[in-house]
């Protein structure tokens, strides 16, 4: 896929997420770890996983494999779940 495919294309399911909107734990990673970045991409494959990354240079640097959706609580999740 291209960075087209990915997030526009398929911005419903893949976005970039402001850090300060993810989980406390996940925030003190990436100040601790990437100073200075303040957004994630979040990949979606299935309605829970996803793979969270930093993208620099058109390189995405995985940070996290989320099976459970745990790095950024999503409201429709907590509905539904």
């Amino acid at each position: 896929m291209t960075w087209n495919d990915i997030v526009v294309t398929a911005r419903k399911h893949n976005h970039f997420c402001q850090v300060e909107e993810l989980s406390k734990s996940a925030r003190d990673i990436i100040h601790s770890d990437w100073r200075g970045v303040d957004q994630v991409l979040s990949i979606r494959l299935t309605n829970l996983k996803r793979i969270w990354g930093v993208v620099e240079e058109g390189v995405l640097y995985v940070l996290w494999w989320d099976p459970e959706h745990q790095v950024y609580r999503s409201t429709f999740k907590d509905r539904y779940s």
